[in-house]
């Protein structure tokens, strides 16, 4: 159980070893280890419990797995799927 920390107070790592699922501002801007402004910029989606906004680690976890992907590399992927089915309807058309 982590220990009794304000809403916007980040706590460190060693006050918390086991993150919870769902986090407040706070806590997830040091689960990514941000300010909660930089935070709220990110765009993960919130959860509400009355008036509590809270995030999903698991929400958090994916947006941080999504650093890792290249945009180029999709993109790159979307081109040369187009041109072989551009190919292949062309060749279907000479038949």
């Amino acid at each position: 159980m982590p220990p009794a920390v304000q809403d916007d107070a980040p706590p460190s790592r060693l006050q918390l070893p086991d993150w919870p699922r769902l986090m407040s501002v706070g806590y997830a801007a040091a689960y990514l280890s941000i300010s909660n402004t930089t935070f709220r910029t990110l765009g993960i989606a919130e959860r509400r419990i009355g008036r509590r906004v809270l995030y999903d680690r698991k929400d958090i976890d994916l947006w941080a797995d999504r650093l890792s992907e290249d945009p180029l590399d999709e993109r790159l992927r979307s081109v040369a799927e187009e041109e072989r089915l551009f190919f292949a309807r062309r060749q279907q058309a000479r038949q």
